[in-house]
């Protein structure tokens, strides 16, 4: 029986004892040993010396937790806030903060493998380094002298390579370095190969392996080797083959292949066909070259036919002709102006006329109508109807009977004379 245990009831507690009473009835309860939490983590953060602490919850409640140095260095992939994760430990107390808590020895992501949660944080942390940056990644040799070769020299794509290289470009040489591509120690053994050929003066550079279940592909996913890839000098093609999930490797050198195989086709030019399209460029050359030389015939007699035309005889008579054939097409293009100014003045002339008709036709109503009213004006067709024009002696006609006094002397002009006349006396109306 522990100290706490044997106090007597009422007696007064320490806070240290309760909270080590406590303690050890959390740690004597099985129940709350070995168990499994799901939750979601909240508040992550990871210590300089490795120890992780955060909260676990869910819709309901939250939980304290915390996962050692000795256990977190064992994650398979790095934990987020927010990922719902499955926590394995036991329930234990924190005295100083009087909380309790989960003392996590190891964790997984939920519904998700840690290794592929792990390979795709690792990808993006790559990714956000320039790892796998397009500009970074340098072009292949047409024609490389000197290969190297990361590889099991035990491997049967190893023999492939060597086949498939010897038919398609013999004069290249093949250097094999030799590195573990399966197992824990591989992924180091590869970086160390990757920087050992890049100091052998390798015109192209294969890494991989022919293929394998996913578990042996996995140390071409691993960040040793995209560093390696990424500062080798020499150009890479990364040969991992039929990897279905297409790995790290693949993405960080620069150029990829499905098999070691493919990658030796893409590196070098199959000599053979080569040759026979060097053959048949040659043909296509001797033919071209002939054509050439058939045209340069044909426009050399043309040039002497063109040179027998230069001379001052046939000159002569070109111009002849040229002159005799200019003179008709004048001639004819004189007449047919000439016709058609002849018709035009032709139609001038008559449309002259007309409008001169027109014309005199218009005056003559004009003056037919201005002496109608001439007539109607002239005094001597008034006088004719009885009427009689009374002038002073000074010619002037008197229009009003105020203008004429008794003895005043008038001349009366009638249509057929004129009376002289002296006023004897007036009567004004």
């Amino acid at each position: 029986m522990t100290r706490q245990e044997s106090r007597a009831a009422g007696q007064v507690w320490t806070v240290t004892d309760l909270q080590e009473y406590i303690a050890g009835k959390l740690r004597g309860d099985s129940a709350l040993q070995r168990i499994v939490v799901r939750g979601e983590i909240s508040g992550f953060k990871r210590q300089p010396n490795g120890h992780c602490y955060f909260q676990l919850k869910d819709a309901g409640a939250v939980l304290r937790a915390a996962m050692f140095a000795n256990f977190s260095k064992n994650l398979k992939f790095e934990p987020e806030n927010g990922m719902t994760v499955l926590a394995a430990g036991s329930i234990d107390l924190y005295a100083p903060q009087g909380q309790h808590q989960l003392k996590i020895t190891s964790m997984y992501p939920d519904g998700i493998g840690a290794q592929h949660l792990a390979l795709q944080q690792r990808i993006r942390k790559l990714e956000s380094e320039g790892i796998f940056d397009p500009a970074h990644k340098k072009p292949l040799p047409q024609m490389p002298r000197n290969i190297g070769i990361v590889t099991s020299p035990t491997a049967a794509a190893l023999a492939d390579v060597k086949k498939i290289l010897a038919k398609r470009c013999p004069m290249a040489v093949l250097h094999v370095i030799p590195a573990l591509v399966q197992g824990t120690q591989a992924p180091h053994s590869i970086a160390r190969g990757i920087a050992y050929a890049d100091t052998l003066g390798l015109d192209l550079m294969i890494v991989g392996r022919g293929g394998g279940s996913k578990e042996d592909l996995d140390c071409f996913n691993a960040e040793e080797v995209a560093y390696a890839l990424y500062r080798c000098q020499t150009p890479v093609i990364s040969a991992v083959g039929h990897n279905i999930d297409h790995p790290i490797s693949d993405d960080a050198a620069d150029a990829f292949a499905a098999t070691p195989s493919e990658a030796v086709e893409m590196a070098v030019p199959d000599l053979p066909q080569l040759y026979a399209q060097i053959d048949e460029a040659k043909r296509d050359l001797d033919n071209a070259f002939l054509a050439g030389i058939r045209t340069r015939q044909i426009a050399a007699q043309k040039l002497h036919t063109r040179l027998g035309q230069q001379r001052p005889d046939a000159r002569i008579r070109l111009m002849q002709a040229e002159c005799t054939r200019l003179r008709e097409r004048m001639d004819a293009v004189m007449l047919r102006q000439l016709d058609a100014r002849q018709q035009a003045a032709q139609k001038q002339h008559n449309k002259l006329g007309q409008a001169i008709l027109h014309s005199m036709q218009e005056k003559a109503q004009s003056y037919r109508s201005l002496q109608d009213k001439l007539s109607g004006l002239d005094p001597m067709r008034v006088l004719l109807r009885g009427y009689a024009a009374v002038l002073d002696t000074d010619g002037q006609v008197v229009s009003s009977a105020a203008a004429v006094q008794p003895g005043d002397a008038l001349s009366i002009r009638m249509a057929d004379g004129t009376l002289d006349v002296k006023v004897e006396r007036k009567h004004e109306l």
